[in-house]
């Protein structure tokens, strides 16, 4: 009986064992797949053209009615100047903004953006306001149009009837000038006929 009892138990903390193990084993297995999936999202995305147009210009509707610039600067980096008033004139804001942009995968016109930059602005009955802004949004970009979608926090250092104003944008722009593609296929088509035409 004790011999029984000893062996079951032995069996039952080597199953443990294994058990644990194989937990271990696959957790590790999960990590690993997961990093190198994020690692290749990093990479696609860098890799990707994110922007299509090097300057454009438009309207912005959100807390109130301006107007917006976007100039690329690098491969990925922007600078977007925004200007906008309130409805009844109580309020106007200035903001410059760098902002990222970068491509979802997948998807050819559609880009993801955020951005940090500074606000100045006045208020009626108020100093006015100077601090932080920031904001994250998608744009689509259609021939000439490029349309986007934002969400933009404010954080007054001074100034303004609060510290902290957030709300929606939505802005049109028309591209004054477009981003020339990348066409590495057709450059490499024409190395190889140049080099079997010698």
């Amino acid at each position: 009986m004790a011999s029984s009892r000893s062996r079951s138990t032995g069996l039952a903390s080597l199953f443990h064992r294994k058990l644990a193990f194989n937990h271990k084993h696959m957790k590790k297995s999960f990590l690993k797949i997961t990093g190198l999936v994020l690692v290749g999202c990093m990479v696609l995305t860098n890799l990707a053209q994110a922007q299509r147009y090097n300057t454009a210009i438009g309207g912005r509707i959100g807390r109130g009615l301006g107007f917006t610039l976007q100039q690329r600067i690098t491969d990925q980096w922007t600078f977007e100047a925004i200007a906008f008033s309130a409805i009844d004139g109580s309020e106007t804001d200035f903001v410059a903004l760098g902002e990222y942009h970068g491509k979802i995968i997948f998807q050819k016109r559609l880009n993801w953006y955020s951005g940090v930059g500074l606000h100045t602005g006045s208020e009626k009955d108020y100093d006015n306001s100077f601090g932080v802004a920031f904001n994250v949004g998608v744009e689509a970009t259609f021939g000439r149009l490029n349309f986007s979608v934002d969400y933009m926090p404010l954080i007054n250092f001074s100034g303004g009837s609060s510290v902290f104003e957030a709300g929606p944008a939505i802005s049109v722009r028309y591209v004054l000038w477009k981003r020339p593609r990348k066409r590495l296929f057709k450059r490499r088509k024409k190395e190889r006929k140049g080099i079997f035409s010698r």
